[in-house]
């Protein structure tokens, strides 16, 4: 005879598999001052790897800990608000803060971390470094909110939000409690249900007796796994934007059938995923577009976020790229014992033609390198004068 569980009976079953208890450990041995954002402040975010999950008290289950098991049987019927049970340990029943944003799954959590943290860094470049370009940002922000269930602002409202945001919390904090949450509740999740990560409250005074549940509406593209802190909530098929944010190619064949808007989003976005077009691609492009991208591509450049070796290790295509845009201002670019002016010069002789006098191959030479000289930003290391001087080799006109 077959037994079939009711619904309310399979919804019970799963509330007791989700762990009630959650400790908090004391770093120092002091007491708790139950003051709200009690760690991991928009201060400590750039460059931190952990307390993402906003500012406040942060919690784990220890589940296989000596304590958790003591602890878990006792105050029953107690108080089961934030108390300390011993030492240095303190436990509270996440059952009176229903109001925490619940991760049920790692990959929810791997979307959420990368939202978080993308959050911190949007504002952090604006707080810390005065820099408002953040595009690549926000589509991470924007599409795994949406993912998630959360509101996002629009870029424009967003950084006016970081702009205004005077407190101490992290800018995570600041969203998700624009969201009405009041922290963030990992209990049971292998991946962040630990001492590195964990759950935090970022209130605990504030208790709610409403659960606030948010339906999952994961795109059917998220089905592999992407790095816990770079997870992209996108249909890899149908956004091409998110695509070439990712660093996918398959979207170079849909070049020339793209209005040119959209197409240097996706320029945009692939820079932004560390990528440089490859030879192939830049060959398929006009005057214009290959003049609007390796401007892209200079300004990725130039804020370290494209390697310059690995530029520089394909210097080859994108010197005949530059020279077809005259895009000279990359004269300037030198990485390790790559001269771009020295590989122009280069690129200028081979193209020359052969049936010029002495004379009329030096005046050509001379002309080339004031243009390249009028372009530097920069002074000229010792071996770039020394190969103009031999370049020009003056002695033999």
């Amino acid at each position: 005879m077959r037994y079939y569980l009711t619904e309310e009976q399979v919804n019970r079953l799963e509330a007791l598999r989700e762990s009630e208890w959650n400790y908090h450990v004391s770093r120092d041995g002091m007491p708790h001052d139950l003051k709200p954002y009690g760690s991991d402040t928009k201060y400590m975010m750039p460059g931190r790897e952990t307390g993402h999950f906003g500012s406040g008290t942060y919690f784990s289950t220890y589940k296989d800990s000596d304590f958790a098991r003591e602890y878990d049987d006792s105050y029953r019927h107690g108080d089961k608000t934030f108390i300390n049970v011993g030492g240095k340990i303190y436990r509270v029943d996440f059952d009176l803060y229903k109001n925490l944003y619940r991760v049920k799954s790692e990959r929810q959590g791997h979307v959420l971390y990368t939202l978080c943290r993308k959050l911190n860094s949007f504002y952090s470049k604006i707080f810390f470094s005065k820099n408002y370009d953040n595009s690549a940002n926000y589509q991470y922000i924007k599409a795994n909110a949406e993912a998630l269930g959360l509101k996002c602002p629009s870029y424009y409202q967003l950084t006016r939000m970081a702009q205004n945001h005077n407190g101490a919390q992290s800018f995570s904090t600041l969203f998700m409690e624009m969201n009405g949450y009041n922290g963030v509740n990992v209990s049971g999740i292998d991946y962040y249900d630990n001492t590195k990560h964990g759950s935090v409250i970022y209130d605990l005074s504030k208790t709610s007796s409403e659960f606030k549940e948010i339906p999952m509406k994961f795109k059917s593209s998220l089905l592999s796994y992407q790095p816990y802190d770079n997870t992209l909530a996108y249909d890899e098929f149908d956004d091409l934007e998110m695509s070439a944010l990712k660093g996918n190619t398959f979207w170079f064949d849909e070049i020339g059938k793209l209005p040119k808007e959209r197409v240097l989003r996706l320029f945009k976005n692939y820079t932004a995923s560390e990528h440089i077009l490859p030879s192939y691609v830049l060959s398929r492009l006009d005057e214009d577009m290959l003049r609007r991208y390796l401007r892209i591509l200079w300004n990725d450049l130039s804020r370290d976020i494209i390697d310059d070796i690995f530029f520089m290790e394909n210097k080859d295509s994108y010197v005949k790229a530059i020279e077809k845009a005259r895009a000279y201002y990359y004269a300037n670019l030198k990485e390790g014992g790559y001269y771009m002016l020295v590989e122009l010069l280069n690129y200028h002789s081979l193209k020359m033609d052969w049936d010029l006098s002495p004379e009329e191959e030096l005046a050509d030479k001379k002309a080339y390198v004031e243009k390249l000289l009028s372009y530097m930003t920069r002074d000229l290391e010792r071996y770039e004068k020394e190969y103009i001087e031999d370049y020009l080799d003056i002695k033999e006109a």
